[in-house]
């Protein structure tokens, strides 16, 4: 995710930069490297956010890396039970990620009930970051996106 949101929601983890930075290591070592774009959180300004991610993604990766290089893009899913807990430990996440007017209850596969972009909306949010990626990192193969 963009390094905004990730100071914000990926707390205790490597920086973006270091995370980028590895891409061609793995390529060399003999990785097929994949990317995950997720979750992606809807937020205002995120997809400046993006775009820069997509040119430091660019920056980072050699020719050969961006070569082989593919990705997977999943909308942000949620739910009441993870909200309450971060609203305990670290509510300012929640103010981007609980987003009642953006979101609507899903039920899962296995059962559990979570929030997800609506879906009309998520579409729409979704073909915009597809756009952003077409224009800004044409190398990069969507394996999926949902």
């Amino acid at each position: 995710m963009p390094e905004r949101t990730a100071k914000l929601l990926d707390i205790r983890t490597s920086p973006i930069a270091e995370r980028l930075a590895a891409l061609d290591d793995f390529r060399a070592a003999g990785y097929e490297v994949h990317v995950n774009l997720s979750p992606v959180v809807v937020h205002d300004g995120w997809l400046d956010d993006w775009r820069e991610l997509l040119a430091a993604l660019g920056d980072a990766a050699s020719p050969a890396t961006r070569d082989q290089l593919a990705a997977e893009v999943i909308m942000l899913t949620h739910n009441r039970a993870l909200h309450e807990v971060n609203l305990r430990w670290h509510p300012r996440a929640e103010d981007v990620l609980w987003r009642p007017d953006l979101q609507e209850s899903k039920r899962s596969e296995g059962g559990g009930v979570n929030v997800r972009y609506r879906r009309g909306l998520k579409r729409g949010l979704l073909d915009e970051l597809l756009g952003l990626i077409a224009r800004h990192a044409p190398y990069l193969r969507v394996r999926y996106a949902f």
